[in-house]
């Protein structure tokens, strides 16, 4: 079990050799210790690649290398942004919780669940402790918030992907300044360096075609399947395209795909491997001008 839930929870994949997932275990330190990996394999690979080599370094004293790896951490704006959305969400959920529990005794128990949740649906991993639909309607909409957003760019995770929501907050910083001071000459940066505006054309491109193929795949997925309310139809589109696993609703933690007929398991398919190749990348292959000298 052990191996199995290790290779899944790195490659954010979130298949459990236990039917409850991580949640058959009922243990606060494997939680914990998912959670911590979950959120670990959420952050860029280059980035982890370049802190193992300079903590490797053995040139240097120890604690020369780990004031350079933590420097490293510390100087990458989507890493920040990261684990700022990380603390929002996860403080959000956590304070409903509390706020709505009638047993102060839950509070470790909401405080566990909820730092699990988040990395799992962030992440796209998809493990599950507990049944979070049951969760206050507050939490719910966060959770789902955070379906949209993924982990870092270099990573496994799929959703949107941080630096790309980080760079439309920018650009959309930028145009309410410019109502303000119309002649300012604002340089969108990430870190030291002044980002190319064709930069922000593709992520807003981007974007855009992400909302327009979730919307339409909620659309097929309410017309193939009539039984469904609207926020399982949602739910089940977005779970898909952000290659997450569970959902909210119909697709919850304790719930599967199997009640699909077999035209929605294919057109959920194609969602899946839309967002697994991140939208663009299938579309090229139907322009006549991909095949073109």
């Amino acid at each position: 079990d052990s191996i199995c839930n290790s290779f899944s929870t790195v490659s954010t994949g979130g298949f459990s050799p236990k039917v409850e997932s991580i949640g058959s275990y009922d243990s606060t330190a494997a939680d914990s210790i998912v959670t911590f990996f979950m959120l670990i394999s959420g952050v860029n690979f280059v980035l982890l690649y370049y802190v193992s080599t300079t903590l490797l370094n053995s040139e240097n004293p120890i604690s020369l290398r780990i004031k350079k790896s933590f420097n490293l951490f510390r100087g990458n704006d989507e890493l920040r942004f990261y684990f700022f959305l990380v603390l929002t969400s996860f403080s959000l959920i956590f304070v409903n919780l509390v706020l709505e529990s009638k047993d102060n005794s839950d509070i470790a128990s909401n405080f566990s669940h909820t730092a699990f949740q988040i990395a799992s649906l962030l992440t796209g991993t998809g493990f599950t402790t507990v049944n979070y639909t049951d969760w206050p309607r507050m939490s719910v909409f966060v959770l789902l918030l955070v379906m949209f957003m993924g982990g870092c760019a270099g990573s496994t995770t799929g959703g949107i992907k941080m630096v790309r929501i980080m760079l439309l907050l920018k650009a959309l910083r930028r145009e309410l300044v410019l109502v303000i001071h119309p002649r300012a000459i604002i340089k969108l940066r990430i870190g030291d360096k002044v980002l190319d505006e064709n930069l922000f054309r593709n992520v807003g491109v981007f974007f855009f075609i992400f909302i327009i193929i979730f919307l339409i795949g909620s659309l097929v997925t309410l017309y193939l399947e009539p039984g469904l309310t609207l926020i399982d139809g949602i739910s089940t589109s977005l779970s898909c395209l952000s290659n997450i696993g569970p959902g909210i609703g119909v697709i919850g933690p304790t719930e599967t795909y199997s009640d699909f007929g077999d035209p929605t398991l294919f057109f959920l398919s194609v969602l899946m491997m839309l967002g697994r190749l991140e939208i663009i990348t299938v579309l090229l292959l139907f322009f006549p001008d991909t095949y073109r000298d």
